[in-house]
């Protein structure tokens, strides 16, 4: 598969991603929010296999940009790396809970493999704060991204933070999009 083509189809699931997590985001958050203090949680199990197939596919966009940079580096490699372990280890805790009717109540892949994909895409971020290979507003989508991974609770208001990162993760694979048509890639 040639480089174009990899970057067409992460630019496809960066988009798809995105709109997973913003929607499902968005729909969580209107619902009454839990208060874990008083035992009342929001019935958000409906909606983990929807958010962890998101992951999935913003992690196929983050290869994207990935591949997209002209020397990545080590820290940036490991960066990405980590995220990448993180989202698998995310999704196959959402697999393990769908499977069981998500009667786990404690499952540690899940929340490992968020805390992990957070860290990733923060340090991620970070480190392409000082690339050339992308634009000041795509490094500025990653940052807010990150950050908003690293807000998101189902429980409480900010769950609302599931949309700025999955609308910024629509807008990094608009940008993956218009990388396949520069000439010479």
């Amino acid at each position: 598969m040639n480089k174009r083509t990899w970057l067409r189809l992460a630019a496809l699931a960066a988009i798809a991603g995105g709109a997973i997590w913003a929607w499902t985001g968005a729909h969580i958050s209107l619902m009454p929010p839990g208060d874990p203090g008083a035992g009342v949680y929001r019935d958000t199990h409906s909606f983990m296999t929807r958010l962890g197939l998101g992951m999935a596919l913003v992690t196929v966009g983050m290869t994207g940009v990935y591949a997209s940079l002209r020397a990545p580096g080590r820290w940036t490699t490991g960066a990405y790396v980590a995220a990448a372990a993180g989202s698998l280890l995310y999704g196959v805790g959402t697999l393990v809970r769908s499977d069981m009717d998500m009667s786990v109540q404690f499952d540690p892949l899940q929340p490992l493999g968020f805390v992990l994909a957070m860290i990733g895409s923060l340090g991620f971020a970070a480190r392409l704060t000082r690339s050339r290979d992308v634009p000041a507003w795509v490094k500025a989508l990653l940052w807010v991204g990150a950050v908003s991974m690293v807000l998101f609770n189902d429980q409480f208001v900010t769950s609302w933070a599931a949309v700025p990162f999955g609308l910024s993760w629509v807008a990094i694979g608009g940008y993956l999009a218009l990388q396949t048509g520069k000439k010479g890639e």
